[in-house]
């Protein structure tokens, strides 16, 4: 049963209930939950424990008296006889009481300190009443302190780890998930999770207080992980949707990058208009390619990809602005040496044009990497002259290391 149901079946307060509780008078089944409030169950025996001191509280008993009741296997008539002495005593003082409001002049005309003064002389040595709801205030402090505790070691890392999602998930756009992330931030919130569930279920009653203790050893230990272990649920961001072109994660950097507006078109050519052998025009999918590709955790990276036919005339003329481009930007000098180092290779089919940030290898270091490197920045014209296929390319990154993702152009097959 209820709390509230036990108020309606025994004609006591919530906050009295509790407070017999705290006492010792009656002591319910109960689970916490994750805000440290306890909920209880009561059984038809503590129904009938609570409504048998509300009798003998009725009859003056005090709390403690009840509590040695409760425990006693002897008579309690010697009890009992003291409860009538008090009430007499009781019942004399509240004669008087009743003798002083008799001796009112009902012809007199009595104002607030008027009537106070009448009745203090017999009321004097009379106790003021006290009820059974007084808390001291070190129990309401420790019923603070546990509740903002509970919210430390339970709420916050569950709330932590789902603002950490949500703000990951809203700064990429194409977020990819790490399954190990995922685990790591379950492992490290399992103690919270189970509290919750443990508090919720009402199996916190059967918990032994040796594990109660480790749970919450465990719960201050997984402080740290849990802190950390969120920013590893999404590990990058990629799609290789042409639809999505030119639209890239708000932190990623390529956003400011002037040189990669000017490489990249403005827009992808994924369309063709083609003449039909009855006459007809039809527009055609375009065998077109993209990646955009970036990681944002400690050193950022991103690579942007694209690739589609164009028509002969259009070919030769995005050759043409291409090469102008590079060689524009590579007379741009930084102190006494140049910007840029442009290159043209062939790999493959293809002619490539290459800028690269200072003197980064290009194509280099073992396996085809570019390892050695402590930085790299590249961006790469290719073009393939039998199919009129052109490929823009933009690799960034502050540091490349063993097992870490490189260049996007050392994936290709050229």
């Amino acid at each position: 049963m209820k709390i509230k149901a036990v108020c309606e079946a025994t004609g006591l307060t919530d906050r009295t209930v509790r407070y017999y509780i705290e006492e010792a008078l009656v002591s319910p089944e109960h689970t916490d939950n994750y805000w440290g409030r306890r909920n209880y169950d009561f059984s038809e025996e503590d129904v009938q424990r609570l409504k048998d001191i509300a009798v003998l509280r009725k009859f003056g008993a005090s709390v403690s008296e009840i509590r040695e009741m409760i425990h006693s296997s002897g008579n309690l008539y010697p009890m009992a006889q003291e409860l009538r002495a008090r009430k007499c005593a009781a019942i004399d003082e509240e004669r008087k009481l009743v003798d002083a409001l008799d001796r009112l002049d009902h012809l007199r005309f009595y104002t607030f300190p008027r009537l106070a003064d009448a009745l203090s002389e017999p009321v004097e040595e009379a106790p003021m009443p006290s009820g059974d709801e007084k808390r001291s205030i070190w129990s309401t402090v420790w019923d603070v302190i546990k509740k903002v505790v509970t919210f430390v070691l339970v709420g916050i890392p569950v709330v932590w780890a789902v603002f950490v999602f949500w703000i990951q998930s809203h700064s990429n756009y194409y977020p990819v998930f790490r399954l190990g992330g995922v685990l790591l931030t379950l492992l490290f919130l399992s103690p919270s999770i189970a509290y919750i569930i443990i508090s919720r279920t009402g199996l916190a009653g059967k918990v032994p207080l040796k594990w109660k203790r480790r749970i919450l050893v465990v719960l201050v230990l997984s402080t740290i992980g849990w802190i950390v272990a969120p920013f590893g649920i999404i590990s990058h961001s990629e799609t290789t949707d042409i639809r999505n072109y030119g639209d890239f994660d708000p932190s990623c950097s390529v956003n400011g990058d002037d040189l990669f507006r000017e490489l990249f078109p403005h827009a992808p050519n994924v369309n063709a208009v083609v003449k039909q052998s009855d006459g007809s025009y039809e527009t055609v999918r375009l065998d077109t390619r993209y990646l955009y590709r970036h990681f944002d955790f400690i050193d950022p990276a991103y690579d942007v990809y694209a690739e589609w036919p164009l028509e002969e005339e259009a070919f030769q003329a995005e050759i043409d602005r291409v090469r102008e481009l590079f060689q524009r930007k590579a007379t741009v000098e930084d102190g006494e040496r140049p910007c840029w180092n442009y290159v043209t290779v062939e790999k493959g089919d293809y002619d490539c044009h290459i800028l690269a940030y200072h003197d980064d290898p290009i194509f280099e270091g073992p396996d085809g990497s570019a390892a050695g490197s402590d930085h790299y920045r590249y961006y790469i014209f290719a073009y393939e002259e039998a199919r009129h296929r052109v490929r823009y390319l933009c690799c960034y990154s502050m540091q490349y290391c063993d097992g870490d993702p490189g260049p996007y152009y050392l994936e290709l097959e050229w």
